[in-house]
């Protein structure tokens, strides 16, 4: 029998730090893949995959905003509109998407 070729038997050491093993996990466990799949595929220069249960969580967590953007169109009519609630439904709906986001995102520039 041959070998095959495409057994991975060749191990490579990383040097990392804990928080960037930390983020390393967590941006792995959020693919779906292990450490070492996640790190192959990257280093490779390939897109990390998303696991169905991931692409049904962001579903769910869009139809919540979705809910909270229709509440706030459906605010009733006034010369005087409720600013904090607005914000407050605002923020909910920023909750929601950075819940889902990817690790380590902020949404802010920079």
């Amino acid at each position: 029998m041959g070998e095959n070729p495409d057994k991975r038997d060749v191990r490579l050491k990383v040097n990392v730090t804990p928080a960037e093993r930390d983020l390393l996990d967590a941006k792995a466990k959020a693919s779906g893949q292990t450490r070492s799949d996640f790190m192959r595929e990257a280093a490779l220069g390939r897109r990390a995959t998303v696991s169905p249960e991931k692409i049904l969580d962001g579903i769910w967590v869009l139809n919540l905003v979705l809910g909270h953007i229709r509440a706030i169109a459906e605010l009733p009519p006034s010369d005087a509109p409720d600013y904090a609630l607005i914000l407050l439904e605002l923020h909910r709906i920023e909750s929601m998407i950075l819940m889902f986001a990817p690790v380590g995102f902020t949404g802010e520039d920079g």
